[in-house]
């Protein structure tokens, strides 16, 4: 009995030992769970997975919205046509789902903007009233400062006839703009006669306007920037234009031009 008893527990050690080996290598495949299981070591769950992945990335979202404006349109118009209170019912039904899910949308919008402000154009661009004056200000302060130092980069020519009646009326606001910002002046007569308050300094010589590639000029008065570091001629305007006309302008000008690089 002893023998047989000791040879009985070597077997079921043995047994042990074997079952432990063979389970490092054993998956769920390996045993036997029945049909509810995958058996593939989980390569068809992988698979099953990838799959759904790929249909939700496969989702044509611009088509699932027209087909929403379709229908809301396509249910508005049957309510129209025959506005029982069954269609109407279905079209307020489903305008009701489209602005919910719009202000859903709205929340989120929001909370994404709480989250990220660098993404919030209000900021840089703010909508009430305190915040879009001190904004105003500020431009106002930005654009009396580059104005200010204008002169030292760019000049303004002043192109006209001494016949034109606007010429005249502009004169005297180039010259105001002139004294505020001290900017020069260059005026140029495209009819070879001066006008009040330009006779020292006017240009009678058109060949300068060719050198400029303003030969075509035709429409006056006409306000045109040089920028003498780039050598470069920017149009401001033509016809009378005001102080903060100029100053718009000339402020835009400067700084966007391709070729702006600062003072």
């Amino acid at each position: 009995m002893r023998g047989g008893s000791r040879n009985i527990i070597i077997c079921v050690v043995f047994a042990l030992v074997s079952f432990n080996t063979n389970a490092q290598h054993q998956t769920h495949c390996d045993l036997n769970f029945g049909y509810h299981f995958y058996c593939d070591d989980g390569i068809q769950v992988e698979e099953a997975e990838n799959e759904r992945s790929q249909k939700k990335q496969q989702r044509n979202y611009k088509a699932e919205l027209d087909a929403v404006k379709k229908e809301l349109e396509l249910r508005k118009a049957k309510a129209v046509v025959e506005p029982t209170e069954e269609n109407v019912k279905e079209y307020m039904e489903y305008q009701k789902k489209v602005l919910d899910n719009s202000s859903e949308f709205a929340d989120v919008w929001r909370r994404v903007l709480w989250k990220h402000p660098e993404l919030d154009y209000t900021l840089k661009n703010p909508t009430n009233t305190l915040a879009k004056q001190e904004q105003i200000d500020l431009k106002k302060e930005d654009i009396k400062s580059s104005l200010l130092r204008l002169n030292e980069r760019y000049g303004l020519f002043f192109i006209y006839k001494s016949t034109c009646p606007y010429c005249h009326k502009y004169s005297s606001i180039l010259m105001e703009f002139s004294k505020m910002y001290g900017v020069d002046i260059l005026p140029i007569t495209l009819d070879g006669i001066a006008i009040e308050g330009w006779k020292d300094n006017t240009i009678k010589d058109l060949s300068v306007l060719r050198k400029l590639g303003l030969e075509d000029i035709n429409q006056v008065p006409a306000t045109v920037l040089f920028d003498n570091r780039q050598k470069k001629v920017l149009p401001v305007g033509y016809g009378v234009l005001s102080i903060s006309d100029l100053e718009d302008r000339i402020y835009v000008l400067i700084n966007d031009s391709k070729e702006y690089d600062g003072f």
